[in-house]
């Protein structure tokens, strides 16, 4: 199976026919079956078609896993955010020049700040694969396993480190939020007294 596939890639000659229609859009739900198909298509072997739908199929959920975590983490952000604007105009409402008052409102701008990037750097989130990397890279000879191992290792890499630094400004907002919440304390004390 390889040696077909080494053959192919020193001869220069695509691994796809010529004629074949390039696949067009992101390769993801829309397309992933297309691309199953032809993927499988290319081993005769039933033990490496097997193993490769496998493959394929632990790697569509941990994509949609991973997307789903990153929409949660926005959604919770999100939520968070309409809360704090709420609490927001309440304070705004009562605005003095007091420093109580004052920290309050740099805790609710720099958590809608926060809560912001959140949610717009989950929505930037690739969840497809380019048409274009993968017609490039199939046209350069490469089969669909190399192609797939290549741009779903470089995709899921993304994905993680997306989480990563989602996760990690889902905690400092979550900070944001507690010390927000603190802050509204002393400033509803600071108005009773």
């Amino acid at each position: 199976m390889q040696a077909d596939h080494d053959s192919t890639a020193e001869s220069g000659d695509p691994a796809i026919d010529p004629e074949t229609e390039p696949i067009s859009g992101d390769i993801g739900a829309q397309n992933q079956g297309k691309l199953s198909d032809q993927i499988l298509a290319e081993y005769d072997n039933e033990d490496d078609r097997n193993a490769l739908a496998a493959m394929i199929s632990e790697m569509d959920n941990q994509n949609s896993e991973g997307v789903s975590n990153i929409g949660l983490m926005a959604q919770k952000s999100g939520i968070m955010m309409a809360f704090i604007a709420v609490i927001f105009i309440e304070v705004l409402s009562s605005y003095d020049s007091s420093p109580t008052c004052i920290l309050t409102l740099l805790l609710i701008g720099s958590s809608i700040i926060i809560g912001a990037a959140i949610v717009l750097y989950a929505l930037d989130i690739p969840t497809g694969i380019p048409a274009e990397e993968m017609n490039s890279l199939y046209y350069e000879g490469s089969s669909y396993y190399e192609i797939m191992l290549e741009i779903y290792n470089e995709k899921y890499k993304a994905l993680d480190d997306s989480l990563h630094i989602i996760h990690t400004l889902s905690i400092a907002l979550r900070f944001q939020v507690s010390l927000f919440i603190l802050g509204l304390l002393l400033f509803s004390i600071t108005e009773v007294t």
